[in-house]
């Protein structure tokens, strides 16, 4: 009766599989970088080169996060809406600017016709 020596899977191929594996690991944490990078960029994030990073070193949780991010939503045709004045406060301003000479009495005059016209 012989005694056999149980090798592990890797130790027949000795040290060679070791850069593979690393190959492995860095390809598979520039996938999750990527990923992660693009879940950033779809919901409207501008820098999303940090987000790559952070796919890259955490993985599948930097893909978690990246996806539980609100959405940023400005639109490339937002203009802030004004808010509206009444005529009454119109006409109060220009009666400041009478009061400090920046109009004359005509002008105030006119500005006042054309607000009271309004209501």
């Amino acid at each position: 009766m012989t005694i056999e020596k149980v090798t592990a899977p890797l130790a027949i191929y000795g040290d060679d599989w070791i850069p593979f594996a690393f190959g492995g690991v860095i390809f598979w944490c520039i996938i999750w970088g990527f990923v992660t990078k693009a879940i950033v960029k779809g919901k409207g994030y501008e820098n999303s080169g940090v987000w790559f990073w952070c796919g890259f070193f955490l993985g599948i949780i930097g893909v978690i996060v990246a996806a539980c991010k609100p959405a940023v939503n400005v639109s490339p045709n937002y203009t802030p809406v004004q808010p509206q004045t009444s005529s009454a406060d119109e006409l109060f301003k220009y009666k400041k600017l009478l009061e400090q000479g920046a109009i004359t009495q005509s002008e105030y005059d006119a500005k006042k016709a054309l607000l009271l016209s309004k209501i």
